[in-house]
């Protein structure tokens, strides 16, 4: 009698694990997809009626997480009620994740630069990142002035500045001549311009909400921006008495 050959059976649940563990060789043996990630300034606020600073955070490379530099988008308020509500808004629902979507819906428009002749407007990043990885400067400054065109400078020591560019609004207008999205003027504020929330055209005063964020391009290439919200970061700045700006004619 011929003895029996060994059966052999499959087991549905037995290649399923079998599936699950190779899978999960592979995963850990090619390392697992990483999220990419950029860091708030290391300081962003307004020191005076007409000063803003911006610090670099050094944990932002261009080489490792594709960082680019810094933007800063803004609202141009003639209320204080109304320029509150909306910081009080960005404080409590901007993210990495929303910023173009909440800035487009509450109407904050990144600031602009002249381009070096000062003739059109440069949509590049506004403080790049060449110049914060550079180590000549020891910080930004937003210099608001109230009788000339805005600048941004590199401020090295106490009291050494370099301008690195002029800054205009974001008015969404089709003119090249940027002389007319002064902030600096007057009459330059519009009932009705995209950046500004005002009643009444050419204010006396102003209130205008800021927020920072590091800017960059994934391995994908899609934008990636670093939260304003972060825990131990503050990257919006509040509208005060203290930060009331004066155009002027």
């Amino acid at each position: 009698m011929r003895g029996q050959r060994d059966k052999v059976t499959f087991s549905p649940r037995g290649v399923a694990a079998s599936f699950i563990i190779v899978m999960a060789a592979l995963l850990f043996s090619c390392g697992l997809p990483t999220s990419e990630y950029l860091y708030p300034p290391a300081e962003f606020s307004q020191t005076s009626a007409n000063l803003v600073v911006l610090y670099h955070n050094s944990n932002n490379v261009h080489d490792d997480n594709g960082f680019n530099g810094y933007k800063i988008y803004y609202r141009v308020f003639d209320a204080y009620d109304n320029a509150y509500r909306s910081w009080d808004y960005l404080s409590q629902h901007l993210t990495s994740s929303n910023v173009t979507s909440i800035a487009s819906s509450k109407g904050y428009y990144p600031l602009l630069k002249e381009t070096s002749d000062r003739t059109s407007y440069d949509y590049s990043t506004l403080i790049p990142y060449s110049v914060c990885e550079s180590g000549t400067y020891d910080y930004f400054a937003l210099n608001m002035n109230s009788t000339t065109t805005w600048t941004i400078t590199g401020i090295t020591g106490s009291s050494s500045a370099e301008v690195l560019s002029y800054v205009v609004r974001n008015k969404g207008s089709s003119t090249t001549d940027p002389s007319y999205a002064d902030f600096c003027v007057t009459s330059n504020y519009v009932e009705g311009d995209q950046d500004y929330d005002g009643a009444a055209s050419s204010p006396s005063s102003i209130f205008i909400v800021y927020f920072a964020v590091a800017y960059g391009k994934s391995s994908s290439l899609a934008d990636i921006y670093s939260d304003p919200n972060e825990t131990g970061y503050d990257s919006i700045i509040e509208p005060s008495s203290s930060n009331l700006y004066t155009p002027g004619s």
